[in-house]
């Protein structure tokens, strides 16, 4: 079986089982430290060992909100109300994804809902992640109050290095949640590094996106997606080769597999687990604005061909240890890490 969160409903798809129902929520879009993903709540909190009284040494949660009000669609009634989720289990299932800038899956997948891509402003202080906001999102009755807190914004796409076409700039992309199994191979995309409101996670942008409502004018209340490039110019080794250019990417099913880990730090896996490739570490540079998220990037990268050109956005830069509380040895201080993906 697979779970996922259904975001802008309370409710699952016919052929899912709800496991609960609950409110959106998050860090505040103006804090600066705010952890990146949204979170579905659940109606009925336990309580462990606590304080009453706030503390300004604690990370924070806030309920979400809509941010619709440049929309001219039937979505806009909906701005400023907090977001609804819920967690849905589907049976005899094995994967599930979320595509970004399509309406339909690919052959092999079902269907689990359909929407629009969301994240939070580019300019806000806080990262945030893009999620998949169903595209029958209603709101939770009696909230149309601007309390703000976590927020949803539509995405909508920059161009450079994210292909147009297919990409259209300046309009909004769909998402859709897939269920079971296939290979996709697309385009790497994400914030730019630049916008300290930047969503951390990078995409994997297919080629051939389907799009939903939509305008073609930039908006500058929007999250942006962008496309990614390879930033090796300090490298020494034959991956300088690919600096600059933009970054393909592929999503891979194993059959018979049902748990896949990231270990960094590793070229292998341990014992019982099975290697699905290895490579090197990599996230956005530490002294930019925006939050990024650590990936593996498969050993032999390779450049999408004509695309070496510095459009920046999302970038991806090796990660070194640093000495302190990460212990060295077995660390070294200033040594690249590794990484492995590994199946069982």
């Amino acid at each position: 079986s697979i779970v996922y969160t259904r975001w802008g409903r309370d409710d699952c798809p016919a052929n899912s089982q709800t496991v609960y129902s609950g409110y959106a929520g998050g860090s505040l879009y103006d804090h600066t430290g705010a952890a990146s993903d949204y979170l579905c709540l659940p109606p009925d909190p336990e309580w462990g060992l606590h304080t009453e009284s706030e503390d300004n040494s604690r990370a924070l949660v806030y309920g979400a909100e809509y941010q619709f009000d440049s929309l001219t669609d039937s979505r806009k009634s909906l701005h400023d109300q907090d977001v609804p989720c819920a967690v849905c289990r589907v049976k005899d299932r094995s994967s599930v994804i979320q595509i970004p800038a399509r309406k339909t899956c690919y052959a092999g997948w079902n269907k689990e809902y359909t929407g629009y891509l969301m994240a939070g402003a580019h300019g806000h202080k806080a990262a945030s992640q893009f999620v998949c906001l169903d595209e029958n999102s209603v709101g939770i009755g009696g909230t149309q109050v601007n309390n703000n807190g976590k927020l949803f914004y539509p995405a909508e796409g920059r161009c450079g290095s994210l292909l147009c076409p297919p990409y259209v700039k300046g309009r909004e992309l769909t998402c859709v949640v897939c269920s079971y199994w296939v290979d996709i191979s697309g385009i790497a995309g994400g914030s730019s590094y630049f916008d300290t409101g930047a969503a951390a996670d990078p995409l994997c942008l297919p080629s051939d996106p389907e799009w939903g409502l939509y305008t073609d004018t930039e908006d500058s209340i929007r999250a942006y997606v962008y496309g990614a490039e390879y930033q090796f110019h300090t490298l020494t080794d034959s991956r300088k080769k690919v600096h600059d250019y933009d970054v393909p990417c592929a999503v891979c099913r194993v059959m018979g597999r049902s748990t896949v880990i990231t270990i960094p730090a590793r070229k292998s896996c341990y014992p019982g687990w099975n290697q699905e490739y290895t490579g090197y570490l990599m996230a956005g540079l530490t002294t930019h604005k925006a939050a990024s998220q650590y990936t593996c990037m498969d050993e032999n990268p390779i450049g999408i061909p004509g695309s070496q050109g510095n459009n920046n956005a999302y970038t991806f830069y090796p990660v070194e240890g640093r000495c302190g509380s990460l212990p060295c040895p077995p660390y070294v201080n200033g040594r690249e890490l590794t990484c492995v993906v590994c199946s069982i």
